[in-house]
């Protein structure tokens, strides 16, 4: 698919919108405490009735995308996830927390937390708006070694994926003027659109964190322009560090190398990113093991040494638990 064919199927108005034209927008509601999406996470307050199957196919088990519906307007509902915003062509209104009212513009993102309450004005045929809801086990240490210490946006993030957080509600990105973002949304769009391939996964990873480091800048430099302070935050150092030496490090090793007292290292690890400093390790010994199985033939013993694990029957058990079988079945499924 080109990009003019992909502007053509964006553009297209399906039966289920044509009847919202026809009928002025009066769309009917389901009441739900909880409620999915094809198998997705998925919690609203209200569920509208009719799905927009533009996106049929999804390619990322963490990341859900669709067009918004035209012709209607979307109540004031939330959810667990973070949404992301994308205005391809038009505007359209949106009202946060039911005191911030934004217009977004074409080329412009808004980024929203989780479990804030927001709502989507009606809009017109060529206001076409991409949403994309991304699940918090989608944000890994690993996502996160990619951004500056200094990041607003990442703050946001480990704020939004932290349960005992006070949530920041939103940020709006002026990327009207930012090609990149029109690239890479695109692509992405193109990717969820094409037949699934083994690389899917791969490909939709690498175009989220392009978008968000583009976002990043573009925060970065309405900030310079307006003049405002971004602080450090010192959690993104140990971050990275855990990633440069998660086959070793301790949470005595990985204190004294900060400076800090271990249980306040651990404190802050949890508070911010919602995982034990344990859990943020395995993450990346896991992400190494599964690697490793799917992409060489390299024995599992070797494997589990190689990322850092002495106690074997304590990675076989933990391994079970996430993935529900043995590191030799998962080669066998997933090379």
């Amino acid at each position: 698919m080109n990009y003019k064919q992909l502007d053509r199927a964006l553009r297209q108005l399906e039966p289920m919108e044509e009847y919202y034209r026809e009928t002025g927008g009066n769309l009917e509601y389901q009441m739900r405490n909880r409620a999915k999406r094809r198998g997705a996470f998925y919690q609203m307050d209200y569920e509208p009735k009719y799905k927009n199957d533009l996106f049929s196919f999804q390619a990322h088990p963490y990341i859900y995308i669709s067009r918004h519906i035209r012709y209607v307007p979307v109540f004031n509902h939330k959810h667990d996830w973070v949404e992301l915003c994308y205005m391809y062509s038009g505007s359209c209104e949106q009202t946060i927390n039911d005191s911030v009212h934004l217009t977004l513009k074409e080329g412009q993102m808004l980024i929203i937390d989780t479990d804030a309450y927001h709502s989507i004005g009606n809009t017109g045929e060529n206001d076409i708006l991409i949403n994309m809801l991304l699940k918090k086990e989608f944000f890994t240490e690993i996502f996160f070694s990619h951004f500056s210490e200094q990041s607003v946006l990442l703050r946001f993030l480990l704020n939004a994926i932290s349960e005992k957080a006070n949530h920041d509600n939103y940020i709006l990105f002026p990327s009207e003027d930012s090609t990149r973002i029109g690239l890479f949304m695109r692509e992405l769009m193109i990717e969820f659109l094409a037949p699934r391939s083994p690389s899917s996964v791969d490909v939709v990873d690498n175009l989220i964190n392009l978008i968000f480091l583009e976002l990043a800048q573009v925060y970065q430099s309405e900030a310079m322009r307006s003049g405002l302070q971004v602080p450090e935050n010192k959690v993104f150092s140990i971050l990275r560090y855990i990633q440069a030496n998660y086959r070793s490090c301790t949470l005595t090793s990985t204190a004294e190398f900060f400076g800090m007292n271990p249980n306040y290292l651990s404190t802050l690890l949890k508070k911010s990113t919602n995982y034990t400093f344990k859990e943020l390790v395995q993450g990346h010994r896991f992400a190494y093991v599964t690697t490793m199985l799917q992409n060489t033939q390299v024995p599992v013993d070797e494997v589990i040494f190689r990322a850092g694990y002495e106690n074997t029957t304590y990675f076989y058990k933990k391994f079970k638990e996430k993935y529900g079988c043995s590191p030799k079945q998962y080669r066998i499924e997933n090379s």
